[in-house]
């Protein structure tokens, strides 16, 4: 089922609820619950950008880190 077909059945389904107050407040319980439950990317903000920034040039002005030739190598096996 390709993601447009999911909508308009998740849609479709909706609209059979919306008579129901009932079933309105138990749908936004749920939905309240799954919304928790779904991953966020990470979301740095601009001081911890910075910060993660300024510790990777440190890092590499100290040689720590890898070359781009082995990180080439690595991921050739991944």
């Amino acid at each position: 089922m390709t993601t447009m077909e999911l909508r308009a059945d998740i849609f479709e389904n909706l609209n059979f609820l919306l008579d129901n107050e009932e079933a309105m407040t138990q749908l936004k319980k749920y939905l309240c619950q799954l919304r928790k439950n779904v991953e966020r990317p990470c979301q740095y903000s601009v001081n911890e950008l910075t910060q993660r920034v300024h510790q990777g040039v440190q890092d590499a002005r100290q040689g720590l880190g890898q070359s781009h030739d082995d990180l080439v190598k690595e991921a050739e096996k991944w």
